[in-house]
């Protein structure tokens, strides 16, 4: 019985040796975590990135249509107002659309070169705008050089009917 006894002994000295020797070894396991912060930090900075080109574009947008309606005669904002205003229903200025897509596409030329109109649409006088923007984004991935996501942003506008009795 007493050759059992032994070994078991020297058994559980080996294991206590042994764990003793592993501790401090969080070495490892401090820089995946410092990894897995940076790499949740560059995902988090690229989609702030995204969010804020697209209200940049929207921006831009809203300015391209205010310089568009900029060119509309007043007589027809303050004085053309021959069907009746309706209190519930809003009424627009009728825009040529013709002559405001034809503005458009002379525009298009000063635009800058990632941005373009993906569709423009006239109606009731309201015009829409869906344009689209290539953009880097600030931290790429190595093996996407390349690649460059595409921002889409719709604006619409429209310049609201004055009342003539106030």
């Amino acid at each position: 019985m007493e050759l059992i006894k032994a070994p078991l002994m020297s058994l559980r000295c080996n294991r206590r040796f042994k764990l003793k020797s592993e501790n401090g070894s969080t070495l490892p396991l401090l820089i995946g975590l410092v990894l897995f912060a940076l790499s949740i930090y560059i995902v988090a900075v690229n989609i702030y990135f995204l969010g804020a080109s697209k209200i940049k574009l929207e921006q831009w947008g809203e300015e391209f249509i205010s310089s568009l309606f900029q060119e509309i005669s007043y007589q027809e904002y303050f004085f053309d107002a021959d069907e009746p205003i309706r209190d519930d229903v809003r009424s627009f200025v009728y825009v040529g659309c013709s002559d405001l897509l034809l503005q458009i596409q002379r525009k298009l030329n000063e635009v800058h070169p990632n941005r373009r109109f993906k569709s423009t649409r006239c109606a009731a006088g309201r015009i829409s705008l869906v344009i689209e923007e290539r953009v880097k984004l600030p931290f790429a991935p190595q093996g996407l050089s390349n690649f460059e996501p595409r921002v889409t942003a719709h604006v619409e506008a429209g310049l609201q009917r004055v009342r003539k009795d106030r």
